[in-house]
C-alpha cells in the first residue's frame, strides 16, 4: 500500500518457540500463508556451514497478494542447535513494480533479540525516494549469472565459497527484472539443500562448494542450469546488449512493455532484445525484428511490445518497411492488434520506401486477410487514380463504396482509358447513382476518346448528349471518338435542333454537319422551316466562308432533292449567299462534289437533250467549268423537277445578274422557257412590271 509517497510493508519474526513458529505478525495470514511462510523461514538444510550463516530469500505466496523477502540468521544462542531467526518483508505484488533497489529493503532487516519481538506487530514504511533508482550497473559477474539464468527454463545454481559472494548479484537482477516476472521469483543465497515451493526448485540458488556433491543428485542433473563465474560459458551477443544497457531505461522499458508478458524468466532475453533494437535501431536489421515478433506471436503476448517494436521498425528501417507492413499483415504476431494501416501503407509510399509493386502486393494481402473496406478506402482515395485503376481485382468489390466517397473519380479520364474490364464495372456502377453529372462525364470520356458507352448515355439522358457534346467540340476543337460520330448520323435531327439552341456556333460545331451527316439523309424531312431559318441564320455569321459555303451546299443538295418539308422557302435561305461565294471563288470541293453528283443527272433528265448535245460532245460532261453557272442551272432544272411555283424565284434569287443568267439560259430550254412565261405572267398580273425581274423576262422571252 502507497499512502503520503510512503511504502507501506508488511512483516513476520519466525524463530524458536517450542519449535520453529510464527512469532510476530503485522497482517492476518492465512492458513496457507502460515504454512508456506512455517516451511521457508525455517533453516535451508542440516548442519552448520559457517560462511553462510545468514542469507536472503525471496518467492511469492502461493495464492497469495504478498511477495516474501526474508533474511535468515543463524540462531547460536539457542540452546537446540539448527534454529534460525527469519524475519519477513511482505510486499504487496501490486505496488512491487515502485521497488526499484532491493538493497534498501535488505538494510530492513533487524535480527531480533528474545526481549523486543512487539516492534515486528506494526508494518514498516518505506519512502518511495528511497527505492526509486537503481543502487548500481551490472558488472560482468551479473551479466554473466543473469546470461546463464535467462538462457534456460530450468533453475539455476550458483556454487559459491561463501553467501556474500553472490548476494550482490542476485539482488541486483531482481531489480532489473520487470513486475510480472520480479513478483515471481524465487531466489535463496544460502540453499545449504535445494529449495522448493510445493514441487518447484527455485528459480536461482547459491549453494555452499562444500555442498557441492550433495545438493542435486546424479540423476537429476539435467533438470538444472549451473554456473561458476570463471567459466565464462555465458552467450556473447547477451553479454554485449547487456553491457550497453542504460539501466533505468532498461528497467523503464520492461516496466511498461512487460506488462502483458508472462513472467517467465525465458523471456527477460525477448524483452532484452526488444530495448536494444527499440533503443539502438541503427544497429540492428529489420530480421532481428521479425524474429523477436515471431517469438512473441508463440506466446501469444506482449501487444504493447509488438505495437513498439513495428512503430520503432517503420522508423528506422525505412528500406524494409515493405517486409514489415507484410509481416503485419501475414504475421501471427499482429494477431488481434490494431493498426493504421493507410497511415502506414500511405507513408511508406509517399516517402518512396514502397515501389508500386510493393504497394499493391500489400494491398492484395490487406483484402485476403479481410480487412476493412473502408481502410482500403482510405488507402486508395489518398493515391492518384493512375496508380491503381489498372488493379481491378483489389477494388472491385468497393467501387460503390469509392464513388459515394469521392463521386469526382467517376469524372477522371484515367479511368476512361483503361482496359474494358474495368471501364465496365466503373459504369455500370456509376448508372446505380442517383446524382449523375452528365457533362463532366461525357467531357472525359470525350477527353479520353472513349465511345464504348455512347448508346447507354444517350438512352438515359437523350438529346442532352449532343448539346454536351457541341459544347466539348468547341471547348477543344477537337474531333469527336467514332462512336459519338455514329450516334449524330443515327439522329441527326436531334443533333440539329440542340445544334440550334446554341447562340454562338463556332466553327468545329457547324462542321459536324458536312463532315458527319448526309444531305440525302430522309431525316432532313423532320426539321422545320423555322428551325432552318435559325440554324442558317447563325451560319450566315461565319467568319470562314469556306465553311458556310459547304453548309450552303449541303442544305442546298437536301432541298434539291426534295429532302425537306418546304424546299423552296429553305432554298430562299441559302442559294443567292452559295451564289455570291461561289462568284468569289469561295468554294468547298468534298460538298459541290457531292452536289454536282447529283444535279448533275437531274440536267440530262429535265432539259432539252438537243441542247446538250450541241454544247458537249460527251454525254457524262457536266457544265462545271463555271460553279455559278451550274448552280443557277440546277435551280431552274430543280423547279421543273418538282414543279415548284415560278414565282418562288423572286425570293430565291435576289440578284439582278443572277436572274439574267437564269433566263439567259432558260429561254433556250423549252420546259423551263415556259416556266418562265408563267411568271412573267403573274408579275404582270400582280403590277410588279417595273420590277427587274419582269423587265429581263420581257427582254429575253
Amino acid at each position: 500500500m502507497v499512502e503520503d509517497n510512503k511504502l507501506k510493508i508488511h512483516q513476520t519474526l519466525h524463530g524458536y518457540r517450542d519449535g520453529h513458529s510464527l512469532l510476530s505478525t503485522s497482517t492476518e495470514l492465512t492458513n496457507a500463508e502460515r504454512k508456506e511462510l512455517q516451511i521457508l523461514s525455517d533453516y535451508s538444510g542440516t548442519g552448520i556451514e559457517t560462511k553462510f550463516s545468514d542469507y536472503l530469500t525471496g518467492y511469492p505466496l502461493t495464492n497469495s497478494k504478498f511477495y516474501a523477502l526474508a533474511k535468515t540468521w543463524y540462531a547460536d544462542e539457542m540452546p537446540r542447535p539448527g534454529c534460525v531467526w527469519t524475519h519477513t518483508l511482505l510486499i504487496d505484488i501490486s505496488v512491487i513494480w515502485a521497488i526499484r533497489d532491493f538493497n534498501i529493503l535488505e538494510k530492513k532487516f533487524v535480527r531480533p533479540n528474545r526481549e523486543e519481538l512487539r516492534k515486528y506487530n506494526e508494518p514498516i514504511s518505506v519512502s518511495l525516494n528511497e527505492i526509486n533508482k537503481l543502487p548500481r550497473k551490472l558488472t560482468n559477474v551479473d551479466i554473466e549469472i543473469s546470461c546463464c539464468l535467462y538462457s534456460s527454463q530450468k533453475p539455476l545454481i550458483l556454487y559459491a565459497d561463501t553467501e556474500a559472494e553472490f548476494r550482490p548479484s542476485v539482488l541486483t537482477i531482481w531489480n532489473y527484472q520487470w513486475p510480472r516476472l520480479k513478483r515471481g521469483f524465487s531466489f535463496c543465497t544460502g540453499a545449504i539443500s535445494l529449495r522448493t515451493i510445493g514441487k518447484a526448485y527455485f528459480d536461482l540458488q547459491v549453494v555452499p562448494y562444500s555442498r557441492s556433491r550433495n545438493a542435486v543428485n546424479r540423476n537429476d542433473e539435467n533438470r538444472f542450469e549451473f554456473f561458476e563465474s570463471n567459466l565464462h560459458n555465458c552467450d556473447p551477443k547477451f553479454i554485449e546488449v547487456y553491457r550497453k544497457i542504460n539501466p533505468d531505461e532498461l528497467l523503464d522499458f520492461m516496466t511498461k512493455f512487460g506488462s502483458d508478458i508472462s513472467g517467465k524468466k525465458e523471456n527477460f532475453r525477448l524483452l532484452l532484445d526488444a530495448y536494444s533494437v527499440c533503443t539502438n535501431s541503427e544497429e540492428h536489421t529489420f530480421n532481428q525484428v521479425k524474429l523477436i515478433l515471431d517469438n512473441v506471436a508463440k506466446t501469444n503476448e506482449g501487444r504493447l511490445l509488438r505495437i513498439n517494436l513495428v512503430e520503432s521498425a517503420f522508423k528506422y528501417f525505412a528500406k524494409s518497411r515493405f517486409d514489415l507492413i507484410k509481416t503485419i499483415l501475414e504475421s501471427d504476431a499482429m494477431v488481434g492488434l490494431s493498426w493504421d494501416f493507410p497511415k502506414l501503407i500511405l507513408s511508406s509510399w509517399e516517402s518512396k520506401s514502397l515501389t508500386n509493386q510493393q504497394l499493391f502486393i500489400l494491398l492484395n494481402l490487406f483484402i485476403e486477410n479481410q480487412k476493412d473496406n473502408g481502410e482500403l478506402l482510405g488507402i486508395l482515395t489518398e493515391i492518384p487514380v493512375k496508380e491503381w485503376i489498372s488493379k481491378i481485382e483489389l477494388y472491385k468489390s468497393i467501387v460503390p463504396q469509392l464513388l459515394t466517397h469521392n463521386i469526382n473519380l467517376i469524372y477522371s479520364s484515367i479511368i476512361w482509358k483503361a482496359e474494358d474490364d474495368v471501364q465496365e464495372i466503373w459504369f455500370n456502377s456509376l448508372i446505380k447513382l442517383k446524382k449523375i453529372y452528365w457533362k463532366d462525364l461525357v467531357n472525359q470520356m470525350l477527353s479520353a476518346n472513349n465511345d464504348r458507352f455512347v448508346v447507354d448515355i444517350y438512352n438515359a439522358i437523350g438529346a442532352q448528349t449532343f448539346s454536351i457534346l457541341f459544347e466539348w467540340l468547341n471547348k477543344t476543337n477537337a474531333k469527336a471518338p467514332i462512336s459519338w460520330q455514329y450516334l449524330i448520323k443515327q439522329r441527326p435531327v436531334d443533333a440539329f435542333r440542340e445544334l440550334c439552341k446554341i447562340k454562338l456556333l463556332s466553327e468545329n460545331q457547324i462542321a459536324v454537319i458536312p463532315n458527319i451527316l448526309s444531305p440525302t439523309d430522309a431525316a432532313w424531312f423532320e426539321v422545320a422551316e423555322d428551325e432552318f431559318e435559325v440554324f442558317f441564320d447563325k451560319v450566315s455569321g461565319l467568319k470562314d466562308q469556306h465553311l458556310q459555303t459547304s453548309i450552303y451546299t449541303f442544305f442546298l443538295t437536301t432541298t434539291f432533292n426534295g429532302g425537306a418539308q418546304h424546299p423552296e422557302i429553305v432554298t430562299s435561305y441559302i442559294f443567292q449567299p452559295l451564289h455570291d461565294n461561289l462568284k468569289n471563288s469561295i468554294f468547298d470541293f468534298h460538298s459541290w462534289n457531292r452536289f454536282k453528283m447529283l444535279m448533275g443527272r437531274d440536267l440530262y433528265d429535265l432539259v432539252d437533250m438537243d441542247f446538250f448535245s450541241k454544247l458537249f460532245n460527251e454525254r457524262n460532261e457536266v457544265p462545271d467549268w463555271d460553279h455559278c453557272e451550274f448552280l443557277r442551272r440546277s435551280l431552274i432544272s430543280c423547279f421543273a423537277k418538282n414543279k415548284w411555283d415560278p414565282f418562288n424565284l423572286i425570293s430565291i434569287v435576289r440578284d439582278e445578274y443572277t436572274f439574267n443568267k437564269i433566263v439567259e439560259f432558260g429561254c433556250d430550254v423549252k420546259p423551263i422557257k415556259k416556266m418562265l412565261k408563267h411568271l412573267r405572267n403573274t408579275l404582270q398580273e400582280n403590277r410588279a412590271t417595273r420590277s427587274f425581274y419582269y423587265k429581263i423576262l420581257e427582254k429575253n422571252l
